[in-house]
């Protein structure tokens, strides 16, 4: 009888492809944001900045697609939370601009339901970043982009909630920081995440 080896210690790592769009979602939206806002105004690149909107929840997909925050159930939670209330937003401001192509006072109401979601995304968002970044489940440098993705956001939901920025520059936090994020997720599949898986 031979002795079985000793198990092999092998990093458990991201391979779900999705993730890998995800990411790539990141940074894609963080690029048509910067040249919506850096190019003359007009209606292609109207388009092209609500392109970029539309793909900006990618990133924070990707953490939950990615697993982060998994061992801890308020992490869970709050993840859930920041990507609901985004989406929700998402859904109120395309809802104005079709109610718009009606009715000018649709849109203004669908303008006002996207209030507490952007209420909700300031609070949700930042408080998934505290908690991802404490459970250290994003290897690296990795760990913080969520909180900075989440501070930015928080950023540019403030003028829509009356709360004017100290500079305009600002706003560019937001699609540099969906950038960042985006490139955590793509590089996360090369790296190890969370604690080693063995083969017996």
């Amino acid at each position: 009888m031979f002795e079985d080896d000793e198990p092999v210690p092998v990093p458990r790592t991201v391979r779900d492809r999705r993730v890998t769009i995800a990411g790539a979602a990141g940074i894609a939206a963080g690029v048509l944001i910067v040249v919506a806002l850096v190019a003359p105004r007009n209606p292609l690149f109207n388009v092209v900045g609500v392109l970029g909107v539309l793909a900006s929840p990618g990133p924070v997909v990707g953490l939950m697609l990615a697993g982060a925050g998994s061992s801890s159930r308020l992490a869970q939670r709050a993840l859930s939370a920041w990507l609901t209330s985004y989406v929700l937003l998402l859904v109120a401001f395309v809802l104005a601009a079709v109610l718009g192509l009606v009715s000018s006072s649709l849109s203004i109401v669908a303008a006002y339901l996207a209030l507490p979601a952007a209420l909700a995304l300031v609070i949700a968002g930042p408080l998934a970043g505290v908690l991802l970044l404490r459970e250290r489940d994003l290897p690296g440098w990795r760990r913080y982009a969520p909180f900075g993705l989440a501070l930015s956001l928080g950023l540019a939901m403030l003028p829509g909630i009356g709360v004017p920025l100290p500079s305009p520059l600002l706003i560019l936090l937001l699609p540099i920081m969906l950038a960042i994020a985006g490139a955590a997720l793509l590089t996360l599949e090369r790296e190890p995440v969370g604690p080693a898986d063995t083969l017996g």
